[in-house]
């Protein structure tokens, strides 16, 4: 739990006053610490959170879930659902309107 009190020090996590739990101190900072992070260090998450929520069912499946995900997928990249280079409505070289 050493990085998780360094990451309350910093400013990154917060305790949830009403569980008690972790959490990102803004959704942005989730975003970024999740698209930074390696495959290998996002399935290493899930796994550890999974064993964290083995009481909460629904928490636990969710986390193996995507250790699932992970592997079919090669590294668990919500990359190809959104925002792809060549998805029409990204491309620059036209607009984003029709017409």
């Amino acid at each position: 739990m050493r990085e998780a009190d360094e990451a309350v020090a910093a400013g990154l996590l917060d305790t949830d006053p009403a569980t008690g739990d972790l959490v990102f101190r803004h959704p942005l900072i989730r975003t970024t610490v999740v698209r930074l992070a390696t495959p290998n260090q996002r399935r290493a998450a899930h796994a550890e959170l999974a064993g964290v929520h083995r009481h909460d069912v629904e928490r636990r499946a969710r986390h193996l879930a995507a250790l699932d995900r992970g592997s079919r997928r090669g590294g668990g990249s919500r990359a190809g659902s959104r925002g792809r280079l060549g998805d029409p409505a990204r491309r620059r070289d036209r607009p984003p309107w029709p017409g």
